[in-house]
């Protein structure tokens, strides 16, 4: 008995010593403890190695951040075509075109043009019905996988509506895909009809869409590519785009095809979309009909933005210091206005050579001069002005930091003479030296009165 109660003991005594020198990575948590127990590794695992202590003098090192490095924040660009006499829009508007869509690869740059701009500053952009748009998208995919087909097909027959009346300000991706999604449904439900309509009607404005799977179900596969082979099949027509005002850019589904009034070929019979954007005018859209047996005609008219009077302004202001080194502070009306960073300003005008192009870029922050390219405008079309937004950007600070004004230099310290080595010390000694000489040679002699005391007194 006493043997057994001596080795409980003993067993008692090893715990609570295990407990109490044990090290932390192996001590249990006490109810109050507010960081978790750390847990002893295991018999397969390593033990980490302590870093070594730095040598004596030697600061620790700091610890490594664990926050992820902070992206560069992209400069707000956007170009301004100048007045341009002379040059007729259809050969100006491929060298803006080139410019800004090389300008958008730019991956330090967030380039929008003039336009959006505006539409973003005067709230012209439609962000209540693009969100609709959207939402509902969402909620038809959503229905579609809960199964719930009816539902569906009503939430994506609301965004196929919605996203087609603002297709200038989305992907046009986003617009097929709700095409796609439609159709879907419909096929799900059993509705090969509908879902074969919905899929000609895409095919007709998008005949190069490319189906995701990962979105969508492997039984639109064949559907789909059925549909793109009677697209290609299909009979051809032409349109015939005007606009009120003229000239403005026109595209058919989002494709340019020249300056109004202008003409479109080789489209898909069906419905296409027009849209129209001029500077200074809101974007439009207009859904329109092609037909093989008669040209049409699409007549869009143009609603002015409310804000561009004070880019016009400001442009007509700063046009004549476009070219110098500091442009006009005209500028900074741009910059608060737009909210850009930077400025890339075309002027075109007639030359010996054809069109000659003076394309500038200034830093609206420092109003400095960036680069500065004049030289013909290639003829070949954009591909012969591939490489113009490069070189615009070509050895260019995208900080905008000014340069640190120059420290005047100090004033010379002031060296006094002693006032011995003075003018003016030395003119005063003169003047008591010399007065002290003609004092002495123009004072009357002592009087001689012979060898006695008696002086007699000497009158005149």
């Amino acid at each position: 008995m006493t043997h057994t109660y001596r080795t409980h003991q003993r067993l008692i005594a090893s715990f609570l010593a295990a407990l109490l020198f044990s090290p932390p990575a192996i001590r249990l948590a006490r109810a109050d403890d507010k960081k978790p127990a750390l847990l002893a590794p295991s018999l397969g695992d390593k033990e980490p190695e302590a870093a070594p202590a730095p040598a004596a003098g030697t600061p620790a090192p700091a610890p490594a951040s664990e926050e992820p490095a902070m992206a560069e924040p992209l400069v707000r660009t956007t170009t301004f075509l100048l007045s341009h006499p002379g040059v007729p829009d259809d050969k100006a508007v491929p060298v803006m075109r080139t410019l800004e869509e090389g300008l958008k690869r730019n991956k330090r740059l967030e380039m929008k043009d003039l336009d959006t701009r505006l539409a973003d500053f005067a709230q012209e952009v439609p962000s209540d019905q693009i969100e609709q748009g959207r939402q509902a998208f969402k909620d038809g995919m959503k229905a579609m996988n809960d199964f719930d087909l009816p539902k569906a097909i009503k939430k994506l027959t609301e965004a196929v509506e919605v996203l087609a009346k603002v297709m200038p300000h989305i992907k046009k991706q986003e617009l097929a895909e709700a095409m796609i999604a439609l159709a879907a449904a419909h096929l799900q439900l059993g509705d090969r009809k509908s879902a074969r309509t919905q899929l000609s009607k895409l095919f007709v404005w998008r005949p190069d869409f490319q189906l995701d799977t990962n979105k969508f179900p492997p039984m639109m596969i064949n559907p789909v590519e059925e549909a793109r082979k009677e697209a290609e099949k299909a009979k051809r027509g032409s349109l015939e785009i005007k606009t009120e005002p003229v000239p403005a850019q026109a595209y058919v589904d989002g494709k340019y095809v020249g300056v109004t009034p202008t003409f479109a070929d080789g489209l898909i019979v069906g419905e296409h979309f027009v849209t129209i954007k001029r500077e200074g005018y809101r974007k439009a859209v207009s859904p329109a009909q092609v037909s093989a047996k008669n040209q049409q005609t699409v007549t869009i008219s143009l609603e002015r933005s409310r804000k561009y009077l004070l880019v016009e302004q400001a442009l007509a202001a700063l046009e004549k210091t476009v070219g110098s080194d500091v442009i006009d502070k005209a500028s900074d009306d741009l910059k608060e206005v737009l909210f850009i960073d930077h400025a890339v300003f075309v002027r075109l005008k007639p030359g010996m050579a054809g069109v000659e192009m003076d394309i500038c870029l200034y830093d609206l922050r420092t109003h400095k001069r960036l680069s500065r390219i004049q030289k013909p405008v290639p003829t070949g079309g954009p591909k012969a002005l591939a490489g113009l937004a490069t070189a615009v950007y070509t050895n260019v600070n995208y900080e905008g930091e000014l340069e640190a004004p120059k420290d005047a230099p100090p004033p010379k310290a002031i060296v006094r003479r002693a006032f011995y080595k003075t003018w003016w010390f030395w003119t005063v000694v003169g003047l008591v030296v010399g007065g002290a000489i003609v004092g002495g040679v123009l004072a009357p002699k002592a009087k001689e009165c012979g060898a006695g005391n008696f002086c007699p007194e000497i009158r005149f």
